[in-house]
């Protein structure tokens, strides 16, 4: 069991594309853990495909420390795998791309998060020997994006495919190329030591030398607040700045003991000494192992044969097997300690994003905020039979990747799937089609509309059968008139003199409440309707409950169609966060689905637009708002009213729901 103070846990972070696993894979050769590529993007669909689906664990031994490595992809539709690798880790790695000319979308909204929360974050400037690149030009790329903490260590000696070093920007010497760089930063930085620490500002005031040692120590302490972020300047394919970050990592990065952040657990006794607590943060789901959980110790220690409490469910579980996991390889272990990262199997009570705890002392964690998933689609088996299958494969893919969110919709009868985006859509279906032998069609996603009424109307309702034998019979009267939205359904009694007997009179309200659930002009749900029963007729024999049910559902159906009856649509609040360029582009495209802004707020550098947008018209909203914003833009959105649909909307929707039933 390692003493955490040697651990480091860091998450490899960044857009599609800038080299995140390739320098995961180049570090592990390094080290001498691997030989050759391919042991990080090992699922099917990323060797067919090329990219990063999911986060992967690639734990290294460097000059006495152990660090637990997590690549993730770079792709905006799984966010959630990074989101949760910054979640156990101390430590970001931004890998950024300098070829691109920009960080990229995914690296700025990461980039947020870590701010949220104070996290040390490293640059890793990859690619510096492509053809064209500019260190000096791309820094302001830099502090554009994430602010002007972010100062080089290092620097650059060549660019391009004259890149061939790097060398301390507390060097004493520096070649000529890179001199008056050099000059610029040391300025810079000391600026920003100066600005970060008090006891430096007033040897810097008072005209006393500062030394090496102490500008050291106070962008130590700066970097673990997260208020000073070092940039290295890099290329995998060459080997170069890979050393300087592995230093960086073995030096700089604090271990779980130094930087503590869940309140259950103190740095005033030892780790070890304190209440078992771990988080659950990635499901594997192997053909012939079954699941692998991925999990990161808190405080404690697991032990095999020990017994652990899922905080989430209540379960017990006994773990009788505890692996390190490189990849997808396991080497089992005995035990794991605080801050360090492993593997259980044959743990079907287990899921990602659970809190494990000692049973006796247990202890509360905060679990990974994954993104909300954004974009609603509906399918159904090609089978009609292998619908218990589909909902057992979704939950199993759902168990790999908690990102989006799957459900049966009773009312509407479609199968749900909430997604981040089509990336992660085109992957569910794949592992539908290749893991679970489940084959699918994409329908469109049903609206749950509702309808109403404007108007008053009364009617009668004639249940008549008197054929011979025992018939039967049931006649009632009616009105009915709108209520104030939101109130739903209302049945009065008015019934004098015993017109119907108090028996009957719930078998009406009984049919009125089935008609109003199957609808009358559309097939949706009627609401918010005051019924009104204020005579009727019965007959000594041949009046039953049944005959009240449907002479109460004829009555309301034919009241309805004479009390003006209208269609509503699930109105929801949309809040969308936008850099304030797209501001225009933004709130023409709500306005064009009949969108009504109703405020506007401004947090940092985004522009906030808070508006209510018809349901119907927000289906493919997250293609639009990524296509509009090139990934930069987000939005939640929850339902908040009901609202009339417009009348020649209410026709085409009426006749299709017609066409249906026919």
């Amino acid at each position: 069991m390692r003493d955490p103070k040697t651990i480091r846990n860091v998450a490899l972070v960044g857009h599609h594309g800038t080299g995140k696993t390739a320098l995961a894979e180049k570090i592990l050769m390094k080290v001498g853990k691997i030989k050759a590529p391919g042991i990080s993007d090992f699922d099917d669909f990323e060797k067919e495909h090329g990219m990063s689906v999911n986060l992967t664990l690639l734990p290294f031994e460097y000059e006495g420390v152990k660090v637990n490595m997590i690549d993730t992809p770079g792709y905006l539709d799984f966010a959630g795998e990074a989101c949760a690798a910054l979640h156990v880790s101390e430590t970001a790695i931004f890998v950024l791309d300098i070829s691109a000319r920009e960080v990229g979308v995914q690296a700025e909204r990461l980039w947020d998060r870590g701010e949220d929360h104070d996290m040390p974050r490293i640059i890793f400037v990859n690619k510096m020997d492509k053809e064209g690149v500019n260190f000096r030009e791309y820094l302001e790329v830099i502090w554009n994006a994430f602010g002007k903490k972010a100062m080089p260590l290092y620097l650059p000696v060549g660019e391009g495919p004259n890149f061939k070093g790097l060398v301390s920007i507390f060097s004493d010497e520096f070649p000529e190329e890179v001199q008056a760089l050099a000059d610029e930063l040391k300025e810079r930085v000391m600026d920003l030591v100066v600005e970060i620490d008090d006891e430096i500002m007033e040897k810097y005031l008072g005209g006393e030398e500062i030394t090496k040692e102490e500008i050291g120590r106070a962008m130590k302490e700066a970097f673990l607040e997260g208020n000073f972020i070092p940039v290295i300047p890099g290329s995998v394919e060459k080997d170069i700045g890979i050393d300087e970050l592995l230093k960086v990592i073995k030096e700089d990065v604090p271990s779980p003991a130094e930087r503590i952040w869940e309140k259950a657990y103190t740095a005033d006794k030892p780790l070890i000494e304190q209440p078992f607590g771990a988080i659950t943060f990635k499901v594997y789901i192997d053909t012939y192992i079954g699941k692998i959980v991925l999990f990161r110790v808190f405080g404690g220690s697991l032990k095999k044969g020990d017994t652990v409490l899922v905080k989430d469910t209540g379960a017990q579980v006994r773990i009788n097997h505890i692996y390190e996991i490189l990849g997808k390889e396991l080497t089992e272990i005995d035990e794991i300690g605080p801050g360090d990262m492993g593997a259980i199997t044959k743990v079907e009570e287990i899921s990602a994003n659970q809190i494990l705890t000692d049973p006796n002392n247990p202890v509360e964690l905060t679990k990974i905020p994954y993104p909300q998933p954004i974009m609603p689609i509906a399918i159904e088996p090609k089978t009609k039979t292998d619908q218990e299958k589909l909902l057992q494969a979704l939950h199993k893919c759902n168990e790999e990747d908690p990102s989006f969110e799957t459900f049966y919709d009773t009312e509407m009868h479609q199968t749900v799937v909430n997604l981040q985006g089509d990336v992660q859509q085109k992957l569910l279906l794949e592992r539908l089609h290749n893991k679970y032998h489940v084959d699918v069609n994409l329908v469109p996603r049903k609206v749950p509309y509702r309808e109403t009424i404007k108007g008053r109307a009364k009617a009668v309702g004639k249940f008549v059968k008197q054929t011979g034998g025992h018939g039967q019979y049931a006649v009632v009267h009616i009105e009915i008139w709108p209520l104030e939205r939101g109130k739903g359904y209302e049945f009065e009694d008015a019934i004098f003199g015993g017109a119907i007997s108090r028996t009957y009179i719930p078998s009406v309200d009984k049919g009125v409440r089935e008609r109003m659930a199957k609808g009358v002009i559309a097939g949706y749900p009627v609401v918010d309707v005051h019924v009104k029963l204020f005579d009727g007729k019965e007959h000594p024999v041949d009046s039953s409950d049944y005959a009240f049910q449907v002479a109460g559902s004829l009555a309301f159906q034919e009241a309805m169609m004479n009390a003006k009856p209208i269609l509503l649509e699930p109105i929801y609040k949309l809040t969308v966060k936008v850099p304030k360029d797209y501001v225009g582009d933004i709130m023409g495209d709500i306005n064009s689905r009949r969108g009504r802004i109703i405020g506007m707020d401004t947090e940092g550098k985004y522009q906030v637009i808070i508006a209510e947008v018809p349901y119907a018209e927000l289906m493919d909203y997250a293609r639009a708002i990524r296509s509009i914003t090139g990934g930069r833009g987000t939005f939640q959105m929850e339902f908040d009213h009901y609202a009339e649909v417009p009348a020649h909307m209410a026709e085409k929707i009426i006749a299709e729901s017609q066409k249906e039933e026919d």
